[in-house]
């Protein structure tokens, strides 16, 4: 196996697990989204704050005033259901939900911790929700466990601290070990679940490996037989032709045969499975087909023919590039980044640029001169065909793109086309675009 396939089959591996972890999230996140447990978070977190209401009930929540108690709860709530009815009409891929989200998450949690906190003892029931929320946040995220751990961190670090401000060290202890319980559930709970997801995806590849094996030993043979039948029959009847006397009424025979020979050998060069050029359509199809699976939603090409038109063709060694670079480019927005979205867009002047637009977290210039792996491997597909990667920093007026990246590649002189192509005019660089960011 040589360095390129097992780069292949690694971006394979890592490909399909990033899209069940994906799909994963995606169903967790929709089922926490139904009306069952929407209610249900709500009236235990209000049940939670009425608790000083009832008679003894303050003594749970450590002399809690219930007044206090119910502000505390109420922001948290309000973003709860802004985060509910904003999924509920617009899906995971709206502007907004990403934001919602992890304001909802970090409000309730400061709930809990703003009872603790203003709690006389210390320590109460609140301390309970505490490992319930580690289970249930990295079961729905396993993807991002370190940026729930991170949020964990944060929270009771500023708690412990405001504690040891107050002289109160033994609510500081109970809030490390609070937190130490925090991490460990929840890298538990997170880690078993990814585990359970790669298995899964490995399983699945295993399984697509061995499908390809029989295609390609199906196509081997398939060649074998075209090349001892079909092929030893086209140089037979070839041979036969060179001996046929020029006359009138074999001159359009010739013709008829030619043309048959010409669609026979264009069956058999398609049977055989051979890498051949594409057209632009058939390009832009592969990439939805190969990206849209690292990306289950939000992933859409857009093709700019450019002067040459639909016919020109793309030779193999740009299509497959592309289609690598593509596959690369995704997969980091989605794992590095959180995209929701992705844009390719494909434009053919003077040569072939691919444009990846996401909705992520965004990538600075000093990150993508300074990254490796998934870009480093782009790059390096990139300069096999005399191309680039090349990065442009966010501009007003982007909307919610946060990344833009580009491939080119120089002009495709091993791609044909039945009909001249036009001959370029002179204009601007083909890369187009403001003035890149490069290496």
């Amino acid at each position: 196996m040589t360095t390129a396939d097992r780069i292949d089959a690694h971006l394979a591996d890592e490909a399909e697990f990033t899209r069940i972890a994906t799909a994963f999230e995606l169903a967790q996140d929709d089922a926490r989204r139904s009306w069952g447990t929407f209610v249900g978070t709500f009236v235990s977190n209000l049940g939670l704050a009425c608790v000083p209401l009832f008679r003894g009930g303050g003594s749970v929540l450590g002399g809690i005033e219930p007044a206090f108690a119910l502000a505390c709860v109420g922001p948290a709530l309000l973003f709860w259901t802004a985060s509910f009815l904003y999924y509920r009409t617009r899906g995971p891929s709206g502007t907004l939900y990403r934001p919602l989200r992890e304001i909802e998450s970090l409000s309730l949690d400061g709930f809990i911790l703003a009872l603790i906190f203003f709690s006389e003892t210390g320590f109460s029931i609140a301390w309970c929700a505490q490992p319930l929320t580690a289970i249930f946040r990295a079961r729905l995220r396993p993807n991002r466990l370190q940026q729930t751990l991170v949020e964990a961190t944060v929270l009771h670090g500023l708690l412990a601290v405001g504690f040891v401000g107050t002289e109160r060290y033994g609510a500081a202890m109970f809030t490390a070990v609070a937190w130490a319980g925090f991490v460990v559930i929840a890298r538990w709970t997170g880690l078993r679940v990814m585990r359970e997801l790669r298995l899964e995806a490995e399983a699945n590849v295993a399984r697509a490996r061995t499908a390809r094996a029989v295609a390609s030993e199906g196509r081997r043979r398939l060649d074998e037989t075209l090349g001892a039948t079909v092929g030893a029959n086209l140089r037979q009847l070839l041979e036969q032709l060179d001996e046929i006397e020029e006359s009138e009424g074999s001159a359009a025979l010739l013709t008829h045969v030619t043309q048959a020979l010409s669609d026979l050998e264009r069956a058999v060069f398609g049977m055989s499975g051979a890498e051949r050029p594409v057209t632009r359509e058939e390009l832009a199809g592969m990439l939805r087909e190969k990206c849209f699976g690292i990306m289950p939603v939000g992933f859409d090409v857009q093709v700019d023919h450019g002067p040459d038109g639909r016919g020109a063709l793309v030779s193999p060694a740009a299509w497959l590039a592309t289609l690598r670079v593509a596959r690369e480019l995704t997969r980091n927005a989605v794992v590095h980044g959180g995209a929701q979205r992705v844009l390719a867009t494909l434009t053919f002047e003077e040569g072939l640029a691919l444009d990846v637009r996401d909705d992520g977290s965004g990538l600075s210039d000093a990150a993508f001169r300074g990254s490796t792996g998934g870009l480093d491997n782009a790059r390096f597909w990139a300069s096999m065909l005399g191309g680039e990667v090349l990065h442009f920093p966010r501009r007003p007026g982007a909307g919610v793109w946060t990344t833009h990246l580009r491939l080119w590649l120089p002009p495709d002189m091993d791609a044909t086309r039945e009909a001249q192509p036009s001959t370029p005019s002179d204009g601007p660089d083909p890369r187009g675009g403001p003035v890149p960011q490069r290496e």
